[in-house]
């Protein structure tokens, strides 16, 4: 016959977590796909509002309909990337990105609007840092050309 101890049922019950199994995933500490999806949108709000030489140049000719997908897709994106129960569809940030000619300038002004749409919707700040870090691993798939300016020029 099998007796089971007391050390033995808790070990089976606590090991789990002592292992880490029941950290929450970066949507989770940053409150949900909800407030992911909040960022995304006050991300992408800014950018158009952006001056037209700037960031603002891309929203310049773009319908409601076009805007709308994009946020969707940013959103979704990134509810994935944080750990959402979440499914991004589109295309890599290379292929997305491609044809933009995004400079580091460009990407510098982007990550300050992010960081501000960041810190308006999360209150803790180690999920602010990991939101952020998360986010600047794309650098490399987004900017074109280390130019300070906006665009780069001569760049298809």
């Amino acid at each position: 016959m099998f007796r089971l101890s007391l050390p033995t049922i808790l070990a089976a019950v606590l090991l789990p977590f002592a292992a880490g199994a029941w950290e929450r995933s970066l949507c989770e500490r940053a409150g949900g796909p909800a407030v992911i999806a909040m960022i995304m949108i006050d991300f992408g709000k800014m950018m158009q509002a952006d001056k037209p030489e700037k960031l603002g140049r891309f929203w310049i000719e773009r319908t409601e309909t076009a805007i709308a997908r994009e946020r969707a897709l940013a959103a979704a994106f990134f509810q994935q990337a944080t750990g959402c129960n979440s499914s991004y569809d589109g295309r890599t940030m290379q292929a997305s990105h491609a044809a933009l000619a995004l400079s580091a300038g460009d990407w510098d002004r982007g990550m300050n609007m992010f960081r501000r749409a960041v810190w308006t919707h999360v209150a803790d700040e180690e999920t602010r840092i990991d939101l952020i870090a998360l986010a600047s691993k794309t650098r490399g798939a987004i900017v074109a050309c280390e130019s300070r300016g906006h665009g780069c020029e001569g760049h298809q």
